[in-house]
């Protein structure tokens, strides 16, 4: 992990293959890591390697498992009032991530590089989303957003012309970062 200024700024990933990149944060994802911290320190097990840890009981300073990760995600999206909850997987997160920036604008290559791909030809299958399905998935996120309307990368999926949320938005592009 990298700081500037005591804030993290970017950390290194490890993907499949044990493939290695530096992911560099948005403001909001900064803030956030920050936090958590925060609270893993005081908490947890502040020198455990693994950035996502346990910070109690007998797995604790433990790198999370995928399934732990993956029950937190649906728990957060049933009490956001999410319809589908219990279909939302990380890995779906990640396709309406790459589907939004290509949506947004951004080229094939960036998006390739910001998933960490090593060739165009998955970025591409990861991009095809049907518009529908991404505004289905979407238009359940309207009570995160408020009456502020989705950010400005992903209004191109759900048609909305409002204000902005990039309090809420954990997009790099929206952030600026």
């Amino acid at each position: 992990m990298t700081y500037q200024d005591g804030i993290p700024h970017a950390v290194r990933v490890l993907g499949k293959g044990n493939k290695e990149r530096v992911v560099v944060l948005s403001p909001t994802a900064q803030r956030a890591l920050f936090q958590w911290l925060k609270h893993r320190n005081l908490e947890g097990h502040p020198t455990s390697p693994h950035l996502w840890s346990h910070t109690s009981g007998a797995r604790k300073g433990q790198p999370f498992p995928a399934r732990t990760v993956q029950a937190m995600l649906k728990r957060v999206a049933k009490r956001a009032g999410l319809k589908e909850w219990a279909r939302l997987t990380p890995h779906k997160l990640r396709h309406s991530y790459a589907s939004a920036l290509m949506e947004a604008g951004r080229g094939i290559d960036e998006v390739k590089e910001l998933l960490g791909h090593a060739s165009i030809a998955t970025t591409q299958i990861y991009v095809h989303v049907s518009r529908k399905g991404s505004r289905r998935l979407l238009g359940h996120c309207r009570t995160c957003w408020g009456s502020a309307g989705p950010c400005r990368a992903l209004r191109p999926l759900t048609g909305e012309r409002r204000g902005s949320a990039r309090s809420l938005c954990l997009d790099p592009i929206t952030q600026g970062g």
